[in-house]
């Protein structure tokens, strides 16, 4: 059985004869394990929709556990300090200071779509968090996110960097 093959099989039920459910199974993953326990492969989507939900709770070390080691994150705009891309190291900086930020310690982010092609995967997402000053940080999201394994190896951001500035600069926003 090649790697990524769908394993199907026949059941009876009742009597019957019924094809049983496909179960995809990743043969790497189970000849890696000393166990020889089958491992279920999940899809670059899943392994997407579970790393978001692990960003929104502000637990950063879970979130750099989602990570590869050469893992980078790229955020757009020129907004010193946040534009440009990081390093996984980076990255575990600049959250570490902003969850400090949040009340609940966390930016939700919420995807809305994703569209899968190979190991990328393009979301479309909702931000949102109380800001301890009481303010709300709402913003609008597409990532392209690229999978290696079951990890996040490149994030590439796309938001509206004039919020983001006017949210988060330490300067305080003309005509204030």
């Amino acid at each position: 059985m090649r790697r990524g093959q769908m394993l199907k099989s026949n059941i009876r039920v009742d009597g019957e004869r019924q094809a049983a459910p496909r179960v995809h199974y990743d043969w790497w993953a189970y000849l890696a394990n000393d166990n020889h326990e089958i491992g279920l492969v999940t899809s670059p989507k899943e392994i997407v929709r579970e790393f978001f939900s692990v960003f929104s709770t502000g637990d950063v070390e879970r979130i750099l556990e989602c990570l590869t080691d050469d893992a980078t994150w790229w955020v757009a705009g020129t907004i010193p300090h946040m534009s440009g891309e990081n390093s996984k190291e980076a990255l575990g900086e600049l959250l570490r200071q902003a969850v400090t930020l949040y009340k609940g310690k966390a930016l939700r982010i919420t995807p809305t779509s994703m569209i899968s092609e190979g190991d990328s995967v393009a979301v479309e997402a909702e931000g949102f968090a109380e800001l301890i000053d009481g303010r709300i940080y709402a913003n609008q999201y597409h990532f392209h996110v690229e999978v290696m394994g079951h990890r996040i190896r490149r994030v590439k951001e796309y938001s509206d960097t004039q919020l983001m500035f006017l949210t988060f600069s330490q300067e305080p926003a003309i005509g204030n």
